[in-house]
């Protein structure tokens, strides 16, 4: 995500490949346009969001 043009990471807090969307967002293969919403949070300047929602690209 960018945010005022510099890239930010989001780190995923949730219980891994045990997610159904674990492959779709977390596989070998770059994705783009991934919709995630939840509640974000910051520790030691590293972002989690723990998701409620995941939206993968339609292909």
């Amino acid at each position: 995500m960018k945010e005022k043009d510099q890239v930010v990471n989001y780190y995923l807090s949730d219980t891994g490949n045990g997610e159904s969307y674990h492959e779709g967002v977390c596989g070998g293969d770059k994705v783009e346009n991934v919709t995630i919403a939840g509640a974000v949070n910051e520790k030691d300047g590293k972002k989690t969001i723990k998701p409620t929602k995941v939206e993968l690209p339609k292909k």
